[in-house]
């Protein structure tokens, strides 16, 4: 059994704790939230639990899977709709399918398992992408599905590749694309290596790109990325405003 604050998870090879826990459950001190996994929350919705312990949940219910598409990239769950489902993406070595957990969808990918430069997260057998990883598989083609699109958008991913290039500089960024060059054939992402070194010689001016984000036109102008987005919270802001007409001063003097 493998316990994570209020997340109580059943082993196979641990018959006597399942069996505790099951015992547990009926007698009303636990809640099942999904097979295996239970929660000594008694108050909370099922909703809240699972959000806040999804990466605790996730490594014991499906091994040698690695976060991928913008999950992976941002290392959360996706929910495109404030209050709404959120969304967990998976590769690794199941067949494609969809999951249903409380508040939460988990999609699984079937592709590469671990491959170098994954970290283990939680557990020894469940990964967290490398950033040449995540970015090669951003770039893979994807149809948007129940309106939920996979991967990060033109103007999310070269927002992603500024926020790199700015927290790593340039010999990290460089030392990213070398990786991901050697990355590409395992992933059969060698086309989407073609677009990531464009994009990361664009942004690095050794060649020329016409990018979708706002982030890069304002980094390569030389301004500052928060200033110009405070700049535009108060331009949205202002825009919702109304001023009372003032009446023009007849004084001339």
């Amino acid at each position: 059994m493998a316990t994570y604050g209020e997340i109580l998870i059943t082993t196979k090879d641990d018959q006597a704790g399942s069996r505790q826990i099951r015992r547990r459950a009926q007698a009303g001190e636990l809640r099942q939230i999904v097979e295996r996994v239970y929660t000594s929350n008694l108050k909370d919705g099922l909703e809240a639990v699972v959000g806040r312990n999804i990466w605790y949940i996730l490594p014991h219910l499906f091994p040698k899977m690695v976060v991928t598409s913008r999950t992976g990239a941002k290392m959360r769950p996706y929910q495109p709709e404030k209050g709404g489902k959120s969304y967990v993406f998976l590769t690794g070595p199941y067949s494609n399918r969809t999951v249903e957990l409380p508040g939460m969808e988990i999609r699984l990918i079937e592709g590469p398992s671990a491959l170098p430069g994954d970290s283990p997260m939680i557990t020894a057998e469940f990964y967290s992408p490398s950033r040449p990883r995540s970015l090669l598989e951003n770039l893979k083609p994807t149809r948007t599905r129940g309106g939920v699109q996979r991967n990060l958008s033109d103007a999310e991913f070269e927002d992603y590749l500024v926020t790199l290039l700015d927290s790593g500089g340039r010999d990290n960024f460089n030392k990213m694309r070398d990786e991901a060059r050697e990355l590409a054939p395992q992933l059969s992402a060698e086309e989407e290596f073609k677009k990531l070194d464009r994009l990361m010689g664009g942004l690095l001016g050794t060649q020329k790109v016409r990018f979708a984000s706002k982030a890069v036109e304002i980094r390569r102008a030389g301004a500052d990325k928060n200033c110009c987005a405070r700049l535009q919270e108060l331009f949205a802001h202002l825009k919702l405003l109304s001023f009372p007409d003032r009446p023009v001063s007849q004084d001339q003097g």
